[in-house]
């Protein structure tokens, strides 16, 4: 009789445990490992999409803000100076790939270019005054792919700057670094010069 209780403890706990949403160890073992399903596992060294040395600041909008980023976990970027001042100023690939898009994507992106690096990972520069590649076109982490703008029907300048993969939006990272999600922080490109 005392086997059967045992027996029924356990299997009452695991259906509480499996309704609070919490893992055992057998659940634990059955989650995938980091692979082809893990956006982590693949990701290249992206950096800063500027000059070495530049300071440029990075602002990032939560669902809470009056303007929530659309998507939300994009980066905008402008000179600390603000305004304009960052009007036609070099966009640089974040690392080497090839190039996917180069036009206009309408209102909202308007000037676009993406960049396919590897293993699913993509990056997107919006609002671009011109843009200096086309498809089908491979980078390397130097390339000036093209102008900081307005286009897509943007009030100011700034570069919309995006880290995709499997063509979801993903946080973002900066070699090893995280991004600052919510805010404005500066940021400077240190490596791929």
């Amino acid at each position: 009789m005392r086997k059967i209780t045992t027996v029924r403890t356990a299997a009452a706990t695991l259906a509480l445990c499996a309704a609070a949403g919490l893992t055992t160890a057998a659940t634990a073992a059955a989650a995938p490992a980091s692979g082809s399903n893990d956006p982590g596992a693949n990701r290249p060294a992206l950096e800063v999409p500027f000059p070495c040395g530049d300071v440029w600041s990075g602002q990032t909008r939560g669902a809470d803000d009056p303007h929530p980023h659309n998507p939300l976990l994009a980066i905008d970027f402008n000179l600390p100076t603000g305004g304009d001042s960052d009007l036609g100023r070099w966009v640089q690939a974040s690392n080497a790939g090839t190039v996917t898009f180069a036009g206009n994507k309408g209102p909202g992106y308007g000037n676009t270019v993406d960049i396919y690096h590897k293993g699913g990972w993509s990056t997107r520069y919006a609002h671009l005054k011109e843009i200096a590649v086309d498809k089908g076109q491979v980078v390397t982490a130097r390339t000036g792919i093209g102008r900081v703008g307005k286009s897509g029907g943007q009030p100011s300048a700034h570069l919309h700057y995006e880290q995709r993969w499997n063509n979801d939006d993903q946080v973002i990272y900066f070699g090893n670094t995280k991004a600052k999600y919510w805010g404005t922080t500066n940021y400077t490109r240190k490596t791929l010069c």
